[in-house]
């Protein structure tokens, strides 16, 4: 017998706002899925537009490769605009999937109208807000949470039509603010309304496919497409980002895989002609015009063209920015900045996306468009303070955020953005006190991240990890969300005694912080100190400890690299020296500490095979432009024979992480180069 899927969509559905109505016994049906299913949170992605965000969940695939970039396109061929269609999406989406391998016990259903009464009445809901009348409140208070018993009610019926055997999937392509985490205003750009929605949307789900009991699942909307195909034993493709939910399904076999879904069976119809009725088109653009996701388009065709253009390459830019992938998203946020530079909407996220691929000067630039709003504005300050923040620029940081603050800007936002510059600058306890308190008025996501953060960096590891971490059958403990720290970590490694003190040195003269202690003296072998930091020996028992190291340098031991917890960025330096003279500088160590190990060539064999091991993955690693993960091998001889070019090849490497990389040369002491053979540069990046 076939398994029956429903998949529905409630747009813009929040546990924020569902949970409580679920404990009161207003929503019995989602309480019911909820006691005898698997539910969790569904993490969304910037910028937060339904449009993009459904189809992602349909297709398992980023806006870039589904195509849907926006509210509306241009029609080449009616040379008119209309509403975003179906024809315009470039890959399967799960039903054409399941159709073409004859699954036909599978329905969507999709509901908008919860996004729709949020927009129109949270302002309205508890707690009244001083510019709400008594009358108002007391009409429209409780709208919101009526929505909400209206779609349990309609999911009730559904469910009762479909029989006890039906499996059935509930998702939110985002959550809605609501309380105090309500905006104070809406921005007066297109898609401005989407800055109500909140990153975290709600999944449930139940039926026979289904685990019972599971209620701590964390997924993205890329994980969807893969759940519900491995739930059905079909492959996954390779080409989808996403992740199969183990821990939700029944289903324990070995997830199976294919490249790519658009390969098998029957081809996509990507017919653009125009399908859409014209009168139908301009009903639904006056739509999205009156609830504010698009501004009223121009009646020129040119213009008409441009602006839409224009928003859907800045949408695409932001989608690819919240995915990690910034060298992709610069040039779309180029096209879209090029055609509007007075938008801050827009010149923000290209000023953040220039600052995280080290084109600080190139922000700087982009920031000075910014400039036009006045020193008055609020929202400007506010930005401005998070710029400067990602350029460590944190004097600026702080005056930013101070005018902002008197200037009338959102005072949790202030708060919160002024947390994360002490996070920075050291000010852990300060930080930690203003996050419990946003945690306590308003159950911020961002706040409950910083408030981790600041307890790591204050070693209060247990509290850290109790708050911020998750286990799950399929995954180890991690971090959720993997963007609270935008500064790197930059690692020197290399086998024992293969110039990592005077790598240390060279990036120290070079102006970059070292994490050290010093607790190991300096020796003959040493002379200058081993620039060691005693708790990254532990690193496998406590790896979150590299905290510490945020946006400076630290040496770490290459056995211990397999270790580095993943919510990092890192710039590894390897350090490579021909294994016969590491094996003899070893060997000379251990004698003079009395270890008479003589075995030179087992130990050289050995070293070869640990280096390797160790290089293997990390090099894989630096391949791949989406992992946060960089790496440059660094000869050592070359370090000594050719400083001036290793000085080049690092300052390419490191950016502006690296203030002064003509002084490197001066902690150069070739008499201490004294077991060497030939040697040359090798740079992987």
């Amino acid at each position: 017998m076939r398994e029956k899927i429903i998949l529905i969509g409630w747009d813009g559905a929040d546990w924020n706002l569902a949970q409580p109505l679920v404990e009161s016994g207003r929503m019995p049906q989602l309480k019911h899925m909820i006691e005898h299913g698997a539910s969790g949170i569904l993490r969304s992605s910037p910028p937060y537009l339904s449009p993009m965000l459904w189809t992602t969940i349909a297709t398992g695939k980023s806006p870039t490769e589904h195509g849907i970039a926006g509210f509306r396109e241009f029609n080449e061929s009616s040379q008119t605009l209309q509403p975003i269609s179906s024809r315009s999406r470039q890959c399967k989406a799960i039903w054409n999937i399941l159709s073409q391998e004859g699954n036909l016990e599978f329905m969507t259903i999709y509901y908008h109208f919860l996004d729709w009464i949020c927009h129109d009445f949270m302002a309205l809901a508890p707690p009244q807000r001083q510019e709400i009348s008594d009358r108002d409140y007391s009409l429209y208070s409780d709208v919101v949470s009526k929505a909400y018993e209206l779609q349990d009610l309609l999911l009730r019926d559904l469910l009762r039509y479909a029989g006890n055997d039906v499996n059935c999937l509930v998702i939110s392509d985002h959550g809605f603010l609501s309380g105090n985490e309500r905006p104070s205003r809406t921005p007066k750009v297109d898609a401005g309304i989407a800055a109500w929605h909140r990153v975290e949307g709600i999944i449930v789900g139940t039926g026979p496919l289904f685990e019972t009991g599971v209620n701590n699942i964390k997924a993205t909307h890329f994980d969807i497409v893969p759940t519900l195909l491995h739930m059905l034993d079909l492959p996954v493709g390779t080409d989808m980002p996403g992740q199969v939910l183990s821990a939700m399904v029944t289903n324990n076999k070995s997830v199976e895989k294919i490249p790519s879904w658009e390969s098998r069976g029957i081809p996509i119809d990507r017919d653009t002609s125009d399908a859409v009725d014209p009168y139908v088109s301009k009903a639904l653009l006056k739509q999205f015009e009156d609830l504010g996701y698009i501004s009223p388009h121009e009646e020129r065709k040119e213009l008409t063209e441009s602006k839409t253009r224009r928003e859907n390459a800045c949408n695409l830019g932001i989608a690819l920015v919240g995915e990690g992938r910034m060298e992709e998203a610069l040039p779309y946020l180029e096209e879209a900045y090029f055609h509007h530079p007075e938008a801050s909407h827009i010149a923000l996220p290209l000023a953040r996306c220039q600052i995280r691929l080290g084109l600080v000067e190139e922000s700087l630039i982009t920031e000075q468009s910014l400039l036009d709003y006045g020193p008055q504005n609020g929202e400007l300050n506010y930005n401005l303070a998070k710029l400067h923040r990602m350029r460590r620029n944190y004097d600026k940081s702080f005056y930013y955020i101070e005018q902002a603050s008197k200037n009338g800007y959102d005072n949790n936002l202030t708060s919160i953005e002024r947390g994360m510059i002490l996070l920075y600058t050291e000010g852990y306890e300060e930080a930690e006190n203003i996050f419990r308190k946003q945690i306590r008025e308003n159950s911020s996501l961002i706040a409950k991240l910083g408030l981790c953060r600041s307890l790591v960096l204050s070693n209060k590891l247990q509290e850290a990890e109790e708050r911020s971490y998750t286990r799950s059958s399929d995954n180890p403990i991690k971090v959720f969300d993997l963007n609270i720290t935008h500064q790197p970590i930059v690692i020197v490694s290399g086998l024992p005694r293969s110039g990592t003190s005077m790598m240390m040195q060279m990036l120290q003269k070079g102006g970059m912080t070292l994490q050290v202690d010093d607790k190991r003296p300096a020796n003959r072998h040493n002379p200058r100190g081993f620039f060691e930091w005693e708790p990254i020996k532990s690193l496998d028992d406590n790896p979150h400890c590299i905290s510490r190291a945020v946006g400076k340098v630290i040496k770490v031991v290459s056995s211990q690299l397999q270790f580095l917890p993943r919510n990092y960025t890192y710039y590894i330096i390897w350090m490579s020296r021909p294994i016969g003279e590491v094996a003899r500088s070893q060997q000379t160590m251990l004698q003079e500490q009395g270890n008479k190990h003589n075995a030179l060539a087992q130990s050289e064999e050995l070293l070869q095979n640990h280096q390797e091991e160790i290089l293997q993955p990390l090099r894989s690693y630096a391949a791949n432009p989406k992992l946060p993960l960089r790496l440059t091998e660094i000869n050592y001889a070359d370090c000594i024979n050719h400083p001036v070019d290793v000085s080049r090849q690092l300052a390419e490497f490191l950016g502006e992480l690296l203030s002064s990389p003509e002084n490197m040369k001066k902690v150069i002491a070739p008499s201490l180069y004294r077991i060497q053979e030939n040697n040359r540069i090798k740079n992987v990046s």
